[in-house]
């Protein structure tokens, strides 16, 4: 059979949505029978099935396929194995370690982003007249005047 091909839609990260995102073969219409179907995401629970193991190797191997997302893609997936390889064609402990490193930052930077955001909505909601509050308030305003200006 044809290899399937890649769709439009990517894993959200957990932090922004993704921790409660259904994989794309899950979604509506989905149908592997169908030519244009596209490819599987990679879920932990599959990774578990597949390997026939669990605990925190499976999971480090998970976080350098996945990065910050609930799911990985096959293409993502291919590149990262791939790259776990020396010049030789073996395996790299370092590589190995390299990449699941940036899963754990992509991980930590999504988390902190969306935490620090709420943050300072929230610091604009509690205290109104805190000097960023009052930034967001002009660049609002600024924005609104754009807007609702009569045209000419």
């Amino acid at each position: 059979p044809a290899p399937k091909r890649k769709g439009n839609t990517r894993p959200r990260h957990r932090a922004w949505g993704g921790e409660g995102e259904r994989p794309v073969q899950l979604k509506s219409n989905y149908d592997e029978s169908n030519a244009n179907c596209v490819e599987k995401w990679l879920s932990l629970e599959d990774l578990y099935a597949n390997t026939k193991s669990s605990g925190s190797a499976a999971d480090a191997v998970f976080v350098a396929l996945a990065g910050g997302a609930k799911y990985a893609e096959r293409d993502v997936c291919e590149a990262t194995i791939e790259s776990w390889k020396d010049t030789n064609g073996k395996f790299s402990d370092q590589a190995f370690l390299k990449s699941v490193k940036k899963g754990r930052s992509d991980l930590a930077t999504g988390w902190a982003s969306f935490v620090g955001t709420n943050l300072f909505f929230v610091s604009c909601i509690l205290f109104p007249n805190n000097p960023a509050s009052k930034v967001l308030e002009g660049v609002i305003g600024i924005a609104r005047d754009q807007v609702l200006s009569p045209f000419p």
